[in-house]
């Protein structure tokens, strides 16, 4: 923040600037000592007031003054990083875009939610394997053999014989060939 304030500003209100910068610096850290919160206290306040000196009032809003209660609750409810609602509200967002049906946008949201956890589940899953650059079953394949993949791609080619009683099993323990075979 110094280095890009340089140039830009007058050197009291770039060190307002700063101070406020190292505030909001200082109140989302991870880690904070509570012997401290008196002393930020005090220089929260000052840096306000010098806020208040050296812009004008018209940039004052309710923003500047949540800066003063956040300090004043860092002692009763701890971080303000355990408890703002950044990640929550993101969350919302990307589950307001998945509302297609407006009579219905809980439904519509699950679907949406859901849809993209699948997607997401494949896609992950499917990065672990090879791309096939050949089809298992080729109708333009030459001769009449075909093609089996046993295990992990190993591949086992079955003979004629074989591969008839293979179709004929099929075509007899089928639910659909059910009417012609009885």
């Amino acid at each position: 923040m110094p280095l890009a304030l340089k140039d830009l500003l007058v050197p009291r209100p770039r060190m307002v600037v700063m101070r406020i910068s190292r505030v909001f610096r200082k109140l989302c850290n991870k880690v904070w000592n509570p012997l401290d919160i008196k002393s930020f206290q005090l220089y929260v306040s000052v840096s306000l007031a010098l806020l208040d000196i050296h812009f004008p009032p018209s940039f004052f809003d309710i923003t500047i003054h949540l800066l003063y209660h956040l300090v004043n609750k860092l002692d009763l409810c701890g971080l303000v990083a355990t408890r703002w609602m950044y990640l929550v509200e993101r969350c919302m967002k990307t589950l307001k875009l998945y509302v297609r049906n407006m009579v219905r946008p809980k439904a519509s949201m699950a679907k949406g939610y859901a849809r993209d956890e699948c997607l997401s589940f494949i896609i992950e899953y499917l990065q672990r394997f090879d791309v096939v650059k050949r089809k298992i079953w080729d109708a333009n394949e030459e001769g009449d053999v075909g093609e089996v993949l046993k295990g992990v791609g190993i591949e086992f080619l079955m003979s004629t014989t074989l591969w008839d009683l293979a179709h004929q099993y099929i075509l007899d323990n089928s639910a659909i060939m059910m009417p012609w075979t009885q």
